[in-house]
């Protein structure tokens, strides 16, 4: 096996994730939309782990246990952020009744991002090389911002939840995760 091949798999199996939970609407029942967003990047990514010397197992029950935190903690973001957006809108736009159309994508993503922490923090306990490294939960979060779309298609809102958004989600997530995962491996000294 070469040396790139569990980055390459890592990133094609992220997108697989992607367009797998974007094709699987399960809108209208948040809880069971949270729970395929969680189980299948897990089930889809644990092989994969375990080419980079982790523990499957223990990444798929600190995934789900991570996304139940995650999902409180970006749920919280999201209130604040529309609170203090709410409160700062009249005076960047005086006069206008509704939050401009930018406002529900921007907050989403910053939401997503902030809350993903604990999801990265936990996963990285999964995989040795990262333990110690804060390169994979800030992975994590730029990876959970690009998947912002899918967050608010579980919630119901009105926003497209198409296979491309999906792939491309999981692309982002992948290559930062995988970057986080190469930097982690380089940094490991070498015993010889």
């Amino acid at each position: 096996m070469k040396t790139r091949d569990p980055y390459v798999a890592w990133v094609g199996a992220s997108v697989v994730a992607g367009v797998v939970v974007s094709l699987v609407n399960i809108a209208g029942v948040p809880l069971l939309g949270v729970a395929f967003l969680a189980l299948a990047p897990a089930l889809i990514l644990s092989p994969i782990v375990a080419m980079f010397e982790g523990n499957p197992v223990l990444w798929i029950v600190l995934t789900l246990l991570g996304v139940a935190v995650t999902v409180a903690t970006t749920y919280l973001t999201f209130v604040l952020l529309f609170v203090g957006l709410g409160a700062l809108l009249p005076t960047l736009w005086p006069g206008t009744s509704s939050a401009p159309l930018w406002t529900l994508p921007v907050v989403a993503a910053l939401a997503c991002f902030i809350g993903a922490f604990p999801l990265g923090v936990l996963q990285r306990y999964a995989l040795p090389a990262v333990r110690g490294a804060w390169s994979f939960p800030l992975a994590t979060m730029l990876g959970a911002a690009a998947l912002s779309p899918l967050v608010l298609a579980i919630i119901n809102a009105p926003v497209d939840r198409t296979p491309i958004l999906g792939a491309l989600g999981g692309l982002v997530y992948g290559v930062a995760t995988a970057t986080a995962l190469g930097r982690a491996y380089a940094a490991r000294p070498e015993i010889t």
